[in-house]
């Protein structure tokens, strides 16, 4: 797939007056991005022949840049934005938005020889986490936007390389944009661009036998996967208990699974160890066909969750992330993209506010 044609001008130029700029002092209102180009913004980036004393007086000029950069700068701007001009009163708000999360950037964020990528990449993570966090993160409109900046979940080998994993997402229709950033500097970059956790405790699991009073269940332990998987968990028995009470395991669960989840139970009574409800014996996916599953999505679960294929495609893309972090494994930043994009929906999805 190649890079989008785009440029840095896109995301710093408004839609209500058409030769309108944003003043080229506030593209550098990113101490990051001060750092990052540092001597490169006379040089290599932007020529000081072609800027002059300008920088800081006007906006920049069509004969500094070339008409190149001019062209339809208002319409991929636009595409970018638009399904969520309602997220703000206008497009300036979300232009004032977007300079403001870019000023939290201290350190450089952005690809030197990438630039106009790095930039208009942080304006699709902003959108993208806006969409995530709306109050129906599975409608149409959201789906169709994560489908087409996420492309669709694929599964790494464990011995592959973050480059091999950034390459495959790619290929499997990833918006390259999204991770064209320095990769210590991705973390700070998809906080700054709105993907901030502040999570309620998942509910704690109750030993229903041989209890230890000092086994302890910390939900900091996996960090998100953790407080997602036991939030599904606790859904799917809330959900299910509601329709068939205790017998919801025997009639609501496949059989293998349902064997394997009490083969579990039982090794953990044998050892002496403490012993919890089978859904907590669920593997992620088991979790993932359990909602899936025609009469339990019909009965239980498609008010909440809207669009089975595309929740079960959430599922695909956290499965290898829920692995990495299983097998204490290092994430990359397509795992940490799919991680608070994903999990941000079916938090929101589940009515769970993440922000602060």
């Amino acid at each position: 797939m190649s890079y989008r044609a785009r440029t840095s001008l896109d995301i710093m130029r408004g839609l209500e007056r058409e030769s309108a700029l944003l003043p080229a002092a506030r593209l550098l209102e990113s101490p990051g991005l001060q750092e990052a180009l540092g001597s490169q913004l006379f040089e290599s980036v932007i020529s000081q022949e072609a800027l002059g004393s300008q920088l800081f007086e006007s906006v920049i000029s069509q004969e500094a840049l070339g008409s190149r950069l001019f062209e339809s700068v208002n319409t991929q701007l636009a595409r970018i934005v638009e399904p969520w001009q309602d997220t703000f009163a206008s497009i300036s708000d979300w232009e004032t938005s977007l300079t403001a999360r870019m000023a939290t950037l201290q350190t450089p964020w952005v690809l030197g020889d990438l630039l106009e990528h790095s930039m208009t990449g942080f304006a699709h993570l902003s959108r993208l986490s806006d969409a995530v966090h709306t109050e129906e993160p599975y409608s149409e409109a959201v789906g169709e936007l994560v489908a087409d900046e996420l492309g669709e979940g694929v599964e790494a080998e464990q011995d592959d390389s973050p480059a091999a994993r950034d390459k495959a997402a790619i290929e499997a229709g990833l918006n390259p944009d999204l991770i064209t950033f320095p990769p210590t500097a991705y973390g700070e970059v998809v906080i700054a661009a709105g993907f901030k956790f502040s999570l309620p405790h998942s509910p704690i699991p109750q030993a229903i036998e041989s209890a230890d009073p000092d086994a302890v269940f910390d939900p900091i332990h996996g960090q998100v996967m953790t407080e997602l998987e036991q939030q599904l968990r606790s859904v799917v028995e809330k959900c299910l208990k509601a329709l068939d009470g205790e017998k919801w395991v025997r009639r609501r669960v496949p059989e293998e699974m349902r064997k394997r989840w009490l083969e579990r139970q039982d090794e953990a009574r044998l050892t002496g160890r403490s012993v919890y409800p089978p859904i907590q014996y669920a593997d992620f996916m088991d979790l993932a066909h359990v909602i899936g599953q025609a009469n339990n999505w019909r009965e239980a679960f498609e008010p909440i969750f809207q669009n089975r294929d595309d929740l079960m495609a959430s599922f695909q893309r956290l499965h290898p992330v829920r692995k990495a972090i299983a097998h204490s494994r290092p994430l990359d930043r397509v795992d940490v993209l799919f991680l608070f994009s994903e999990a941000t929906r079916i938090f929101n999805a589940l009515g769970i506010s993440v922000l602060n």
